[in-house]
């Protein structure tokens, strides 16, 4: 997930609690899982003991026991955390001196912070847990580079097209459900830089949509104008899409997987495409550190605790996200797995049409960024 997501989804979260449509509780869950902290004293730092000897880099949320209980267990108490809002400002930390033995960053980014020299291979038969991991994660580009193992994947998640069922008649699940003009004026999507662009090009037929060749821009730009044409409007607050979708004002959304358990709180049917051009999917997870100052077995014991299914069981019913280790999927709550749509998580994972999250190139990020705004103005 890229920071800009994480930061436009904590900006609709202040504005549901400002509002008082959410609690302080849900509130405070609702920012540690986009990463963004409220400066206090971590919950690790109040717990720390003597014995262990690790420093985890992480987005604010995740500085959490609950999430690596063995660990703790084993170690008498929690690692030393340190928390950043970005994965560029941890980057720029990191080449500035700042050591930690595991750090969080998401795939997309791993292939930078190698390429930056920070990081090193992963021993996976040092991790007893690693066999359970997804084997449709361990091939994803930031999870291995150049035949190693660079990042254990932990948190992961879709980006798709949300629609009602009761209102919506398709012959197939496709992105193309947004160009559709029978439902102009009754879809939304999340006004995010990364996700309407990248759909935009898989529609446009892009070879690669995150490596662009310079004649697949007009085609993109071509597709982004229709869609936006069919946009009722693009969304920052969840909750206002969510209304729209229970009052029937909108049909159709981009979304994540939480909005099926969302809705079917509120008895709203909806469901969440598989489009046949491939999901799109973004995963985070640990990196082992150059030059950490602790403990590097402690370091593998934390990774080992954070893929067990106690984690991942956790991490579902804390944050609703999904869990790398696939028997996760068993030992959680089997309604949780379908509200949350990882239901469908094995099919999808392997399915060869996924596409992983990938990094962009500097121009593709800023000329696609640029284009999305002026598609947006109708420039």
């Amino acid at each position: 997930m890229g920071k800009s997501l994480r930061r436009r989804r904590a900006e609709g979260f202040v504005r549901d609690f400002a509002a008082g449509r959410v609690d302080r509780r849900h509130f405070l869950k609702a920012l540690a899982a986009v990463g963004i902290g409220l400066g206090t004293t971590t919950l690790g730092q109040r717990l720390a003991a003597a014995k262990p000897n690790l420093t985890y880099y992480t987005w604010a949320g995740y500085d959490d026991p609950i999430y690596h209980n063995a660990y703790v267990k084993k170690n008498g108490g929690t690692p030393n955390y340190a928390i950043f809002a970005d994965e560029e400002e941890a980057l720029q930390r990191v080449r500035n001196g700042y050591r930690a033995d595991v750090a969080h960053p998401c795939t997309s980014n791993v292939v930078r912070w190698h390429a930056a020299g920070i990081v090193k291979p992963i021993d996976v038969d040092r991790l007893e847990n690693w066999p359970d991991v997804f084997e449709g994660f361990k091939k994803v580009s930031g999870v291995q580079i150049d035949g190693q193992i660079f990042h254990v994947p932990w948190e992961w998640g879709n980006s798709s097209i949300a629609y009602r069922p009761d209102k919506v008649e398709i012959a197939e699940e496709s992105y193309g459900l947004l160009l559709d003009e029978r439902y102009k004026g009754k879809m939304s999507a999340f006004d995010n830089s990364e996700e309407v662009p990248i759909m935009s090009a898989i529609l446009a037929g892009a070879k690669n949509p995150f490596a662009l060749s310079e004649d697949e821009y007009p085609k993109v730009e071509a597709v982004m104008t229709k869609l936006n044409a069919n946009i009722r409007f693009y969304w920052t607050d969840a909750t206002e899409m969510q209304q729209g979708l229970a009052s029937g004002e909108l049909v159709a959304t981009t979304a994540w997987n939480d909005i099926v358990k969302t809705m079917a709180d509120q008895d709203v049917p909806i469901k969440f495409m598989t489009p046949k051009e491939g999901i799109l999917t973004w995963i985070c997870g640990m990196v082992l550190m150059k030059d950490g100052p602790g403990d590097e077995s402690q370091a593998y014991e934390f990774m080992d605790a954070m893929l067990s299914t106690e984690s991942g069981v956790t991490l579902m019913e804390n944050l609703y996200y999904g869990h790398s280790n696939r028997k996760t999927l068993a030992a959680a709550d089997p309604e949780l797995v379908k509200g949350l749509a990882f239901d469908k998580a094995e099919e999808r994972i392997s399915d060869p049409r996924t596409h992983f999250f990938e990094p962009q190139a500097n121009d593709q990020r800023e000329r696609l960024i640029a284009m999305f705004e002026k598609v947006k103005a109708g420039l």
